[in-house]
């Protein structure tokens, strides 16, 4: 088979897999069957600020003053850095 002209490549290994193939579907509540914020998901697996600061290797203040896009490009880039390769 030809892939040189496929736009997919392969990911094998990937924490949270919406973020690296926007080909995988969204996080859905399994009871409501509403998209579940990353955030959220990080919050009811007891992830806080304090958390993701220590992740991304700054503070707790400037976590609370980042928006939801910087936080989220900064940790798509924390754990496609931290993968095994």
């Amino acid at each position: 088979k030809n892939v040189s002209n496929c736009s997919h490549h392969l990911i094998e290994q990937c924490p949270l897999p919406q973020w690296c193939n926007s080909f995988c579907p969204t996080f859905r509540n399994q009871y409501n069957g509403q998209e579940i914020d990353f955030f959220k998901v990080f919050a009811a697996s007891g992830m806080d600020s304090k958390s993701m600061a220590e992740l991304l290797g700054v503070n707790t203040s400037t976590v609370n003053a980042m928006n939801a896009n910087t936080i989220s490009t900064l940790l798509l880039d924390t754990f496609r850095q931290k993968r095994p390769q």
